[in-house]
Order: C-alpha cells, then structure tokens, then sequence
C-alpha cells in the first residue's frame, strides 16, 4: 500500500530543462561615492534552468549576465565618463508553486537565492575603476512570476542584492547593493503534465 501511495506521488513528479533569454536591468541601491553618478543600460541574460516536482517544485539554474553601467564623474581631474561591461554567472536555487495549471497553460509563482560569480569587467579606456574595487561574487534574493503556454515559458523577475557591490576595502560606499529586473523567453522540454 505505501509503495503504491509512493509510485503514485512519483507519477505526480514533473521533469523539465528550459534554456532561456532576454534581457536584465541592474542597477546599485547606492551611488559608488559622492561625486560619481551612474547610468545603467539594459543587458542580457541567457542560460538553463530546470523545475523538479508537482505543483510544488525546485527550480534550479544557470544563467550568464552582461550588463553595462555608465560612470560619471563630476570634477574628475581629466577623467572621462567610464562605461564598465560586467559580465557575471548567475546560480538559481529557487522554489516554486504552480498558483494556475492546466494542460497547456501554467501561472507559476517562484522565490529564492541566487548567486552571482564575477566573471569579467570590461571598460572603455579609462582605468579609474577596476574589477579589484568590486566582489567576486554577490547573494540576491528573487522574487518571478512565470508563465507557461505549450512549449514556451516566459519569466519575468526581480532580484535584490543581499552582499555588498564592493570590496570592504574599497573606497566606494559599503552599502551598495544590485537591484534589477529582467525578462526570459524560453522554451519547455521535458515531462510537464499538469498535477
């Protein structure tokens, strides 16, 4: 009785890999100091994740993230404004629940950590900041509202900065954090019968 009650609630058990794209928006709770002023850009972002479970589930993944950030100096003895490429990779581990689903179309609900490794900083000429003054690696907090229609699943989320952008030993402000939206567009491959 309890090894079918268990293949039971395993047949409940969906599987799927989702690669992904679309664009993120990232900007710092804080300005780096007095003095310097920044502009962000839209960036991209692109990746896998998967969802393991029913109508609750985990949602794993691995997304790379490029975003661009203009730097303005004001009385900058000579320095010109400074756009900075950051290119980061983003770990998931968040939790979901199916809030609507049926056959073929799904509402999901999903929050959880992310991390996000320093992988490079490209800038355009001038060297005033540099990858040293930023952390290797930061931990946000998500929050994403997801949509399923067919084979297509679209997410849109909001992620907010639990570590600090910059070194401790930096000169820059010590409670900057990332904040930021962003919006994917994928594809659904995979077993994900509704529960």
């Amino acid at each position: 009785m309890a090894l079918s009650a268990a293949l039971g609630s395993m047949a409940q058990v969906s599987v799927s890999l989702n690669p992904q794209a679309g664009v993120i928006g990232i900007k710092t709770t804080d300005e780096p100091s007095t003095g310097i002023n920044t502009k962000n850009k839209v960036g991209a972002i692109v990746g896998l994740d998967g969802r393991v479970g029913g109508r609750f589930y985990f949602q794993p993944g691995v997304f790379v993230t490029t975003s661009k950030t203009l730097y303005n100096f004001e009385d900058s003895l000579g320095f010109d404004d400074d756009e900075l490429a950051r290119t980061s990779l983003r770990i998931k581990a968040m939790a979901g629940a199916k809030v609507y689903d049926s056959e073929h179309f799904r509402v999901r609900l999903a929050v959880g950590p992310t991390y996000d490794f320093l992988i490079s900083l490209k800038d355009d000429g001038n060297t005033l900041i540099d990858k040293e003054e930023f952390r290797d690696g930061t931990f946000n907090l998500d929050a994403a509202v997801g949509l399923d229609f067919y084979f297509l699943t679209f997410d849109v989320g909001y992620t907010y900065g639990i570590s600090n952008v910059w070194q401790e030993n930096s000169n820059f402000n010590p409670n900057a954090r990332y904040q930021g939206i962003y919006a994917t567009l994928g594809l659904v491959f995979g077993l994900t019968e509704s529960n």
